[in-house]
C-alpha cells in the first residue's frame, strides 16, 4: 500500500485551493482523503496501491498553475521507501528517494 501526500509550496486563498483539488482530480480518489481546513497550502492524503497514474495527472495538469511549485511525496508503506518529486509547470524539477529514516 502507498500513501501519496501532495502539497503546495506556496500559501493559497480557500478557492485556489479548492481549484486545484479538482483540477488534479483528487475527488476521485475517495479512499482516505485528508484535508487540513486550517492549513493557508495545499494538501492532500491518500491512500491507494499504485500512484503512480496520479502522480502522472497531477505533474500534467499542474501547467494550470504555472508559478506554483508542489510537492509529491510517495510513501511505499511495506517497501519503508519514499520518494520525493519537487513539480512545477508540468514538469518534475527535482526527485528525492530515501526511507523512513530520511531527513531533508
Amino acid at each position: 500500500m502507498n500513501v501519496l501526500t501532495i502539497q503546495s509550496v506556496e500559501e493559497l486563498p480557500a478557492e485556489i485551493r479548492t481549484n486545484i483539488h479538482f483540477t488534479f482530480r483528487m475527488e476521485h480518489h475517495t479512499d482516505y482523503i485528508l484535508t487540513d481546513r486550517e492549513s493557508d497550502v495545499y494538501t492532500a492524503t491518500i491512500s491507494m496501491q499504485d500512484t503512480s497514474v496520479v502522480i502522472e495527472t497531477i505533474v500534467k495538469n499542474s501547467t494550470a498553475f504555472p508559478s506554483l511549485t508542489f510537492i509529491i511525496d510517495d510513501l511505499d508503506m511495506e517497501g519503508a521507501k519514499i520518494e520525493r518529486y519537487y513539480v512545477r509547470n508540468g514538469e518534475i524539477k527535482e526527485r528525492k528517494t530515501g526511507s523512513l529514516l530520511w531527513k531533508d
